[in-house]
């Protein structure tokens, strides 16, 4: 009997694993296998995201910068609902720029030079909106020392959808 006994467990360690089991391993390595692909995926693109995001931060700010270095009374009144345009290639270099002028909106170079023919530039990986709009402190109607401008600078993708950086700057004539 004894004998019979250790003969049965014998032919059970001998069997191996049964299908469940096979089954239930499977699907841990598959479940495992699956978790290490999308972590990968998921690293790769919020690098490219995040590198995106530190361009557009440095083009809204590289635009704020270049507008703050002209004359305060040289920069023209443009509202939120028509702004100005800087447009800038994938690695934050502008390219043109497209703005509110007496005979409408223009397009421009980077030198400034009006282009003959009309059509939004090519290779533009980020485009940034500003707007100036000026407070009458005093009430007097003039740009004076007492006023106060208020420059909103925005850093979207080219299609608009996705904003970067939105900054706004306040700034006061001085006595310049």
């Amino acid at each position: 009997m004894r004998q019979r006994n250790h003969q049965k467990r014998q032919r059970r360690v001998l069997r191996g694993l049964t299908y469940m089991e096979v089954l239930v391993a499977a699907m841990i390595l598959v479940m495992a296998g699956t978790g290490a692909i999308s972590t990968v995926m998921i690293a790769r693109k919020s690098t490219v995201d995040k590198r995106l995001t530190e361009m557009g931060i440095y083009c809204a700010y590289s635009s704020a910068e270049r507008i703050r270095a002209e004359k305060f009374v040289n920069i023209p009144e443009i509202t939120a609902a028509a702004p100005n345009y800087l447009y800038y290639d994938l690695h934050g270099v502008l390219i043109s720029s497209y703005e509110n002028t007496p005979n409408g909106m223009r397009y421009y170079d980077i030198n400034h030079n009006i282009l003959v023919i009309q059509v939004p530039p090519t290779g533009v990986s980020f485009t940034v909106t500003w707007s100036m709009v000026t407070t009458d402190t005093n009430g007097d109607g003039v740009l004076n020392a007492n006023d106060m401008r208020t420059l909103t600078v925005k850093c979207w993708n080219p299609a608009l959808t996705t904003l970067y950086e939105s900054l706004q700057l306040n700034m006061a004539l001085g006595g310049v």
